[in-house]
């Protein structure tokens, strides 16, 4: 395993269950909750070289999913006004 993934471990993981309470209040939906979940996580793994240690990672971890739901929001809003 190396250093940058065991690090992301380190400071990731252990808010999961946070963030999945998070996603509920924004989804409403559990299933809709856990993929929010999966996105979130995806983009901070891809993202981690961006993140400063020692800064509040929940804090970072919530202004990506703030800005996922967002997204996912407005593109849900496009796809209906198409139809």
């Amino acid at each position: 395993m190396t250093d940058s993934r065991r690090s992301f471990e380190n400071d990731v993981l252990p808010y999961v269950q946070t963030l999945n309470g998070l996603a509920m209040k924004y989804t409403h939906n559990e299933s809709e909750a856990d993929d929010l979940v999966q996105e979130v996580l995806l983009r901070a793994y891809r993202s981690y070289g961006s993140y400063e240690p020692g800064t509040k990672c929940l804090a970072w971890l919530s202004c990506i999913m703030k800005n996922t739901f967002i997204n996912r929001y407005r593109a849900h809003q496009r796809e209906k006004a198409m139809l």
